[in-house]
C-alpha cells in the first residue's frame, strides 16, 4: 500500500518537471538562439517481490536540448561568409563616395576640363584670360586628386580602427566562451540541468564570434566547446586567448600593413591569425591591399591606381611644358618651367600634386610656346593637348582609360561583394528555417505537451488520493 504512495509522489514530481520544461519552452518561443528542451522520462528500478518485479514508478531521467550541430556549423560558416561581403559592400560604397563617380566633382571630369582649357587656350595661347582659365582648371584637377587621395588616406584609417574594435570584440567573446565553459562544468559536475541554457548562450557567443572569422568548434562528452580559428586554438576548456593586432612597416618601401597574431594567457605568441572569412577578413583585407597607397601585394588597389595616375599626369605634362617658353621669357634655353610642382621625393601622389604657384601669381609664365618671343606660338601647348589621346600615358593606356579601368575594378568589387552577401543571406535564411524547424518551439505542440502532462499529473494525484482511501478503510477495520 504505501509503495501506492511512493509511486505516486515519484509521478507528481515527474509530471511536474514535465509541465516546468514545457512551460520554459513556450516562454521563451521568441528568445534568440534558444533550443527547445524536451524532459526525458524513464521507469526506476523494480524491485523483486516474491518472484515477482513490481514496478516503482517513474522519474525525470535528464534535460534533452534539440540542437543540431551540422547546422549550427553550417550556420557559423554562412555568417562569416555573408558578413564578410555585407563589409565589402560598405567599404566599396565608401570607396565609390569618396571617388564621386559619375559627377562634375570627379577626377573624369576634372581631366576633361583641364584638357578643354589647354584647347581653348591653343587658339590664342597669348590672351591672358585663356591663360587664367587654364592655371585654374589645372588647380581644380590637382585639388580634386588631392581631396580624393584624402578621403581614401581617412577611410584606411578609419579600417583600421574597424579592425581593432572587431579585435577587442574578438576578445571579449572568446573570454566569455571559456567563462560559460566553466559555468556548463560546474552544472554538469553538480547534476544540474540547467547547462541546456548555457549551452544556448555559448552558442550565441559563437555565432557572434563567426562573423569575424571561420572558427571550428569541438565538444566533449560535457558539452565543453574548444574553438580553433585558422588551426590554432584559441579556447580550451576553461582557457583564453588572445587576438593581438599590429602594423609592421617595411623599412625598405615605407608599406604599413596590418597582422594579427594569437597569444596565450602569458602573452606567448602561439601563431599568426589570418582569416579567410568574416568581417575581420574583409577589414583586413582592404586595408593591406585596397586602401594601400604601396601595396606590394600584386593585388588591386584603388589608392595607388590613383597615384599612379596623379604621378604620370604630372610627370607627363611637366616634361613637356619645361620645354617651353612663356609670354615673357627670353634667351636660347628655355626656363625648364613646370606647371605641377615634384616633391623632394620626384615622386607625385593624388594628395601631393599641385600646380605650380607661381603660375596662379602669374599666368603670362605658363609656358605655351617652343621658342622665346613668339607669343603667339603655341608648340608646347598642343604636345600637352595630344597627351588625351596617348596610348602610353599610364601602364600602356590613356589617361582616361587607365582611370576608368580602375573604375571598373571598383565596381565590380562592389557588384560581387553584393551578390555574395544576397547568395549567402539566402542560405542563411535557409539553414535558419531548417534550424527552427528542427530546434525551434512549435506552440502547437508545447500545448499538447501541456495538456499530456497536465492529465498524467491529475491521474497521479488521484492515485495518492485513492491509495489514501483505501488505507484508511483499512485502519478503519481495526477499530
Amino acid at each position: 500500500m504505501l509503495a501506492a504512495f511512493e509511486i505516486g509522489k515519484r509521478s507528481l514530481l515527474t509530471q511536474q518537471r514535465g509541465l516546468d520544461v514545457t512551460g520554459n519552452n513556450i516562454a521563451n518561443v521568441n528568445t534568440p538562439g534558444y533550443t527547445r528542451q524536451e524532459a526525458l522520462l524513464k521507469s526506476t528500478d523494480p524491485f523483486l517481490n516474491r518472484g515477482t518485479l513490481i514496478g516503482t514508478g517513474v522519474m525525470s531521467d535528464r534535460i534533452r536540448a534539440y540542437r543540431e550541430q551540422f547546422l549550427d556549423k553550417e550556420m557559423r560558416s554562412t555568417i562569416a561568409r555573408n558578413s564578410g561581403f555585407e563589409a565589402d559592400e560598405k567599404l566599396i560604397q565608401r570607396i565609390e563616395t569618396a571617388l564621386k563617380e559619375p559627377s562634375d566633382n570627379g577626377i573624369d571630369s576634372a581631366m576633361d576640363s583641364f584638357f578643354k582649357a589647354v584647347e581653348e587656350l591653343n587658339s590664342k595661347p597669348d590672351d591672358l584670360a585663356r591663360r587664367m582659365n587654364f592655371t585654374a582648371q589645372a588647380q581644380n584637377l590637382a585639388q580634386t586628386f588631392n581631396g580624393v587621395g584624402e578621403e581614401l588616406s581617412s577611410l584606411r584609417a578609419q579600417t583600421y580602427q574597424l579592425v581593432d574594435a572587431n579585435v577587442q570584440q574578438m576578445n571579449r567573446l572568446l573570454g566569455d566562451i571559456a567563462e560559460m565553459n566553466k559555468a556548463i562544468i560546474t552544472v554538469r559536475s553538480n547534476n544540474n540541468d540547467a547547462s541546456a541554457t548555457y549551452l544556448d548562450k555559448q552558442s550565441q557567443m559563437l555565432e557572434e564570434l563567426s562573423k569575424f572569422g571561420d572558427v571550428q568548434i569541438s565538444r566533449d562528452e560535457n558539452g565543453v566547446a574548444d574553438v580553433t580559428m585558422n588551426g590554432t586554438m584559441v579556447v580550451s576548456n576553461i582557457n583564453a586567448s588572445t587576438i593581438s593586432l599590429a602594423q609592421d612597416v617595411n623599412g625598405t618601401t615605407g608599406e604599413v600593413t596590418a597582422k594579427l597574431t594569437i597569444k596565450d594567457r602569458q602573452g606567448n605568441v602561439l601563431g599568426n591569425y589570418t582569416p579567410q572569412t568574416g568581417e575581420l577578413a574583409s577589414s583586413l583585407k582592404h586595408f593591406n591591399t585596397t586602401l594601400d597607397d604601396r601595396d606590394s601585394s600584386g593585388g588591386f588597389s584603388i589608392w595607388k591606381h590613383i597615384d599612379t595616375l596623379a604621378d604620370a599626369f604630372a610627370t607627363k605634362v611637366n616634361a613637356l611644358a619645361q620645354t617651353g617658353y612663356g609670354l615673357s621669357d627670353t634667351g636660347a634655353t628655355p626656363p625648364g618651367r613646370t606647371i605641377f610642382t615634384v616633391p623632394a621625393s620626384g615622386t607625385v601622389t593624388a594628395r601631393s600634386i599641385a600646380i605650380n604657384p607661381a603660375l596662379i601669381s602669374d599666368p603670362s609664365l605658363v609656358p605655351t610656346s617652343s621658342a622665346a618671343n613668339e607669343p603667339g606660338n603655341n608648340d608646347v601647348l598642343r604636345a600637352i593637348g595630344q597627351l588625351v589621346n596617348d596610348a602610353a600615358f599610364v601602364n600602356g593606356q590613356t589617361a582616361r582609360s587607365y582611370y576608368a579601368l580602375g573604375l571598373t575594378k571598383v565596381a565590380n568589387l562592389g557588384a560581387d561583394a553584393s551578390n555574395g552577401k544576397n547568395v549567402t543571406k539566402l542560405t542563411k535564411d535557409q539553414i535558419l528555417t531548417q534550424r527552427e524547424a528542427m530546434t525551434g518551439v512549435n506552440i502547437d505542440e508545447e500545448a499538447v505537451n501541456m495538456i499530456k502532462f497536465q492529465r498524467a499529473f491529475e491521474a497521479a494525484a488521484r492515485v495518492i488520493s485513492t491509495s489514501s482511501e483505501m488505507l484508511q478503510t483499512i485502519v478503519n477495520l481495526g477499530k
